[in-house]
């Protein structure tokens, strides 16, 4: 829980000592050091990956350094998400943008790189308890079922080509996480 207070109000006021003042003022430096070291590395590691893609032109290279970027970023997440929550964030995400992209591409953009895809961001989002990568992978597996986007001259389209698939995947998406917290489920019971 985050509490905003004003400490020099509290302290004109005398509401707190002086110690209790440098005490406080003491922790809002070492946050704010640790939130600009964090966006500093961020931009470290997007320079770094954008550099490396730029001289070795390669999927494979990209898929390599997004899962290194991916690992890091978990491991962040995990060991010390309140230090390094901002780096983890960035890293996972930089680093699934660029090894979903090197997939895709060395598959040829077909159904089964998408379903790859879809199952390593899905891992990941679940791993890191991250929406976003959870959000992409279920926008990965929309050309699996049929559906695509397109644009026009101020025109926005969407395009389902398999209907049937789509609700079926939508349908279970939505009910399975009903039906098993339901007391009544025999999933449940068992």
């Amino acid at each position: 829980m985050k509490v905003t207070i004003d400490i020099d109000k509290l302290l004109r006021e005398g509401h707190i000592s002086q110690d209790e003042y440098a005490r406080l003022k003491g922790f809002d430096a070492a946050e704010t050091g640790s939130l600009a070291m964090n966006i500093l590395l961020s931009f470290g590691v997007i320079a770094t990956a954008g550099g490396t893609l730029a001289l070795l032109h390669s999927a494979a290279s990209s898929i390599v350094l997004g899962a290194v970027l991916v690992c890091g970023g978990l491991v962040l997440s995990r060991e010390a998400p309140k230090t390094w929550g901002l780096l983890s964030a960035i890293l996972l995400l930089v680093g699934s943008v660029l090894s979903s992209g090197g997939i895709v591409y060395l598959t040829d953009g077909n159904a089964g790189g998408f379903l790859v895809v879809t199952a390593l961001l899905g891992l990941a989002g679940v791993w890191s308890r991250s929406g976003l990568l959870l959000s992409m992978a279920t926008l990965a597996l929309s050309p699996c079922v049929g559906a695509a986007t397109a644009y026009g001259h101020a025109t926005y389209m969407l395009i389902i080509e398999q209907p049937p698939s789509l609700f079926c995947c939508s349908v279970c998406s939505r009910t399975a996480p009903t039906v098993c917290r339901s007391p009544w489920s025999p999933a449940c019971s068992a």
